[in-house]
């Protein structure tokens, strides 16, 4: 099996499953940087391809690790990029109390430093070295 890097698909909770097409064969989540194959039609995120061709001594960079053909040719997929990125997440601090559903598109907004979502742990302005919840910190400071 080959290892992923951190930067394979995105690792969100859908608010719906994501269809199979949207899915890397390699890291099994919805692909970041899809690129889909010639010989068998199967989407990879760009970076899972490139830790396989890295890993040269495991697999061939020129065979598909799913139907096996030796003609092994990507291409970016565009299309399939501006859907997966239209799936509908939950924020990453849902656990936490955060309700907040969006596009993937839109949670580095929702997530940003300045001014972004509530739940989210921010380090303490005063220097006390804590890390507190967005909303709680200027009761935190004060």
């Amino acid at each position: 099996m080959v290892t992923v890097n951190n930067s394979g698909g995105f690792e969100y909770q859908f608010v719906s499953s994501p269809a199979d097409i949207f899915v890397c064969k390699i890291c099994h989540l919805p692909s970041r940087d899809p690129h889909l194959t010639v010989c068998c039609g199967h989407v990879f995120c760009k970076s899972c391809l490139d830790c396989m061709k890295e890993a040269k001594s495991i697999v061939t960079n020129t065979i598909c690790p799913v139907c096996r053909s030796e003609d092994f040719v990507t291409f970016p997929n565009k299309q399939i990029d501006r859907e997966v990125k239209s799936l509908y997440v939950y924020c990453t601090n849902k656990g936490r109390g955060c309700e907040w559903q969006g596009e993937v598109n839109y949670i580095d907004n929702h997530l940003a430093k300045d001014g972004g979502c509530e739940y989210e742990d921010v380090a303490c302005t005063s220097g006390c070295g804590e890390m507190i919840q967005r909303q709680d910190l200027t009761k935190h400071v004060d």
